[in-house]
Parts: C-alpha cells; sequence; structure tokens
C-alpha cells in the first residue's frame, strides 16, 4: 500500500470513528464513493459501527468554493441541502465521482434603488413635467427610506 493510500485509509477511519457517513467520507476526503464505503466497512469490521453518526458537515469557515456531494445525498437530504444554499452555500453534484451539475443560491436583485441613482437618471433623460409627480405618487416615502 502506498503512502498517500495508507494516509487516506488512516483519515477515512478517523472520520468514520467520527461518524461520519460514507457519502460524507467521500466528500471530505474527495474519494469515489465506492472506496469511501469499502474503508467504512473496514473499520466497522474491526471497530464496530459508530454509535453516533454524522450526516451533515458543519458550515465550511474557510469559503473556499462549492462542496462536492454525491447525487445520493442530495436525493436523502434535499431539504437541508437547499437551506444551506438558501443560506449562501454552493455545492457540485457528483455521480460516480465525476461532477454532473453545480448548485447555488440565485444572484441577488435589487427591486429598490436608492434616491440618488433616480434623481440621476431623472435629470439625465428629458422626461415629461409630471413624471416626478407620477414617481412620487406610487413610491412616496419608500425611496426615502433606502
Amino acid at each position: 500500500m502506498e503512502k498517500s493510500e495508507r494516509g487516506i485509509r488512516r483519515r477515512a477511519f478517523q472520520l468514520r470513528e467520527k461518524g461520519f457517513t460514507y457519502a460524507l467520507i467521500e466528500k471530505h476526503l474527495g474519494i469515489p464513493y465506492a472506496e469511501a464505503k469499502q474503508l467504512g466497512h473496514e473499520y466497522d469490521a474491526q471497530h464496530g459501527k459508530p454509535t453516533k453518526i454524522v450526516r451533515t458537515l458543519a458550515a465550511d469557515s474557510s469559503g473556499s468554493g462549492p462542496i462536492r456531494i454525491p447525487v445520493r445525498e442530495l436525493r436523502n437530504d434535499s431539504a437541508g441541502i437547499l437551506r444551506q444554499v438558501e443560506a449562501g452555500r454552493s455545492f457540485l453534484i457528483t455521480v460516480a465521482g465525476r461532477e454532473i451539475a453545480a448548485l447555488g443560491p440565485l444572484a441577488s436583485r435589487s427591486t429598490f434603488v436608492p434616491r440618488s441613482v433616480v434623481e440621476g437618471i431623472i435629470g439625465e433623460a428629458a422626461l415629461d413635467d409630471r413624471f416626478g409627480d407620477d414617481v412620487e405618487a406610487a413610491l412616496g416615502d419608500r425611496v426615502d427610506e433606502l
């Protein structure tokens, strides 16, 4: 067994000891699911199954890009993953270790603009005399609140 394979095996055993599922071991170590499952089975055969199972990872403090998750994790915990997406997290969905889709929050669009922007547009464009009154009637103080 190569040194790197021993390192992956050791790290997979440490993660399984903490209760990581095979899917989380796959995601955390960036190895194929079949390999994560095999290593998990080896750990379980030697030490028994973990008493506590960890099904999701804590938020990534580094913020270094999207998290890789297998499609089965998306299927099994779609509500939880979508809550994380809503909170700003991004995911790369994998099938057999191949990245097939990206899942992330939509780019936010501002509904309102500051009064100074509206005034700049009005100042530059030739508008009819009553346009300002129409804007004031439609928006009132909402433009000032921004």
